[in-house]
């Protein structure tokens, strides 16, 4: 970024974090449903079988 950000209009980070902050909430939701589907469904299989 340093290096070659002039290159592509990016004069500093500061213009990276501020895109990257204003989605860390959908980055997050993201995150979480990906990791919640799974264990859900884990849980609803044992319920099936009695467990």
């Amino acid at each position: 970024m340093e290096a070659l950000g002039d290159d592509y209009g990016l004069p500093s980070m500061n213009r990276i974090n501020d895109v990257l902050s204003t989605k860390t909430g959908l980055l997050r939701l993201c995150f979480d449903g990906n990791y919640q589907c799974p264990k859900r469904s884990e849980g609803m299989l044992g319920k099936k079988r009695g467990k």
